[in-house]
């Protein structure tokens, strides 16, 4: 699986904050981003690094040929809706780099719900927790009788 981390572009800002690119490229437009906005907080990327992994519900969303999802009047694709952008920011870097790092702030649980809303893959694979016990207690639970 190839993940276009040179064309990857992450900008997160507060909704009343200006959208100034994250890093500036010579070969990237304004097309080759989107702005998602996840809990009033914007999201600037190339949706290269979303179809890079076209089984996960935003690889599904920017690969599709069918378009099932549409912007709003600003041209922003409000997406994970009932997610906290910290946790958004945490699962991005899936996306980015093929890790997920649990922030301290955001429980284990709370970040496995993000996955498996997203389709993101949740496992010892993927994410990396400083609290490897609660890690393996989320991952363990749908395998207790």
């Amino acid at each position: 699986m190839m993940v276009h981390r040179s064309r990857a572009v992450l900008q997160s800002t507060g909704s009343t904050k200006s959208q100034s690119p994250a890093c500036s490229s010579n070969n990237m437009t304004s097309e080759d981003r989107v702005t998602l906005v996840v809990d009033n907080t914007r999201f600037v990327v190339d949706p290269a690094i979303f179809t890079a992994h076209p089984n996960t519900m935003l690889g599904r969303m920017f690969s599709s040929s069918l378009e099932f999802t549409h912007p709003n009047e600003r041209g922003e694709y409000e997406v994970a809706d009932g997610i906290p952008a910290s946790v958004f920011r945490a699962i991005l870097e899936y996306y980015k780099g093929g890790l997920i790092k649990c922030p301290p702030s955001v429980s284990v649980q709370e970040l496995r719900e993000a996955c498996d809303y997203l389709l993101v893959p949740f496992d010892a694979n993927t994410v990396r927790c400083q609290n490897l016990s609660k890690f393996l207690e989320v991952v363990l639970i749908p395998f207790q009788c």
